[in-house]
């Protein structure tokens, strides 16, 4: 008669790495749920941002209107692209601050604001299997309804 005493032990020890695995594989795509979850909420945020100085720049320009048609053309054509050009850097500087080893855009167009943003995430599963990572991107698209703010995700 065979001693079956042993059976069960090789059996854990053949299970333990598989389930080790799928505890890191649940663990990296929960991080990867919550960094892609932040990512939304900056991105909404600094859109939010930038639609609220968008609404306050158009009343300021039915404001000053009077002086603007004192200006000669080219002088009305530089001052516009000046101002669109510090609104997207401020913007820009705001989504590279917030996220820091991100490839982020920001496109201004004459009625919307488009953010993107493209991430890796690390984490054990990918580290240990040499993969680059989990990547997470969003866009989302801003614009101005009247005076409503809307911010729609595009990706």
């Amino acid at each position: 008669m065979l001693n079956n005493k042993g059976q069960s032990l090789v059996l854990f020890i053949l299970i333990i790495p598989i389930l080790l695995g799928i505890m890191t594989l649940v663990l990296d795509v929960g991080n990867v749920l919550i960094q892609k979850n932040e990512m939304d909420n900056q991105i909404e945020f600094i859109l939010d941002y930038g639609l609220t100085n968008k609404i306050e720049q158009i009343e300021q320009e039915t404001v000053s209107e009077e002086a603007k048609n004192e200006l000669s053309e080219d002088e009305k054509k530089d001052t516009l692209s000046e101002e669109k050009t510090t609104e997207l850097e401020k913007l820009k500087t705001l989504l590279d601050y917030n996220q820091k080893n991100s490839q982020n855009k920001v496109i201004a167009q004459e009625d919307s604001i488009i953010i993107s943003s493209k991430s890796y995430v690390k984490g054990i599963f990918a580290t240990f299997f040499g993969f680059n990572g989990f990547e997470i991107e969003s866009e989302y698209r801003g614009y101005l309804d009247g005076n409503i703010k809307k911010i729609e995700k595009i990706k």
